[in-house]
């Protein structure tokens, strides 16, 4: 019995390396939107920002806009808009960490943001 439990953790903990991924994704800053706290017309995503990654260096299961992956984080974080808004302003790629598990209203929340 003790080992077909340990069988069993060991399978689970496979299998959930397996789903997710961490991807470093070295992109430019496409689309940048911001949906407003008070909107009515997308609701579900009040105060948060999204962004798109146009010619991504590498694949990610994450979902996709226009062909571009799409990250998403609250507009509460204003270094990581910051960052995004100059990057844009200034044409310069960035590198993106993200994790497909780690998602929130569906899309891949962004974890790390580097300007190169």
């Amino acid at each position: 019995m003790r080992l077909k439990l340990i069988a069993m953790l060991v399978l689970l903990l496979t299998v959930e390396q397996c789903i997710a991924a961490r991807v470093d994704i070295k992109a430019d800053i496409g689309q940048i939107r911001y949906h407003e706290a008070t909107n009515t017309m997308g609701a579900p995503y009040q105060k948060t920002v999204w962004f798109a990654l146009a010619n991504p260096d590498v694949a990610s299961s994450c979902p996709k806009f226009d062909s571009n992956i799409l990250v998403i984080f609250p507009d509460t974080d204003q270094a990581a808009l910051s960052m995004i808004l100059m990057a844009k302003a200034a044409n310069k790629r960035v590198w993106v960490t993200l994790d497909d598990s780690a998602l929130m209203l569906g899309y891949c929340k962004l974890q790390y943001l580097t300007l190169l």
